[in-house]
């Protein structure tokens, strides 16, 4: 199989393909600057501005990187990467919301609890 039919048989994304997806990212930007000036409460705005980049980065993933055209294994191994760095971020957000607590004559208290 010459390297030329080998190319055509793999169907690449078009130009308008990818002028869509960069509408869709410039969108996607526009809509998280827009949530970061909007208080949601709490860990809610770190949900919402992790939200709007996981999609962004799917599309990234999916047109840019041609994981749309790529084998099922190579699918498999992104999807396994992408599910380990969610769970390495929630081990590293409750770690960081773990701190807050201190220790104390009583035992361990919350840091809204000392006085100064």
């Amino acid at each position: 199989m010459s390297e030329e039919a080998h190319h055509e048989e793999h169907a690449h994304t078009s130009m308008k393909g990818y002028t869509t997806v960069l509408g869709v990212l410039v969108v996607g930007t526009i809509v998280t600057y827009l949530a970061s000036l909007v208080d949601f409460g709490g860990y809610m705005n770190i949900a919402v501005a992790l939200a709007i980049a996981c999609v962004k980065a799917s599309f990234v993933l999916i047109f840019f990187m041609h994981l749309k055209e790529a084998s099922k294994l190579i699918r498999l191994i992104a999807i396994c990467a992408f599910t380990f760095l969610a769970i390495l971020l929630t081990f590293l957000i409750s770690d960081v919301e773990g701190r807050k607590w201190m220790p104390n004559e009583q035992g361990w208290i919350h840091e809204s609890q000392v006085s100064r």
